[in-house]
């Protein structure tokens, strides 16, 4: 069986955590913005509002299949 070299062990372990680093950091400032979204409802249903476009939606909580209308942009 052959004996491993101290250096080539090292010098895999290092390259592997540099690899890792590299990865790591290549993932920043691709999630979206914090605060971006805004939710606020009551027992009828709620709104959903995009705070950096503006378009608000209406979760309506009084129908059978719930679901989520636009509503239309103010004038």
């Amino acid at each position: 069986m052959k004996k491993m070299n101290l250096d080539k062990l090292i010098i895999g372990f290092l390259l592997g955590m540099c690899l890792m680093l590299l990865l790591g950091a290549s993932g920043q400032g691709v999630s979206q913005e914090v605060g971006t979204w805004q939710v606020s409802g009551n027992r009828e249903g709620g709104y959903i509002v995009n705070t950096k476009t503006g378009q608000v939606w209406w979760l309506d909580d009084t129908d059978t299949p719930k679901f989520v209308k636009p509503l239309p942009a103010p004038k």
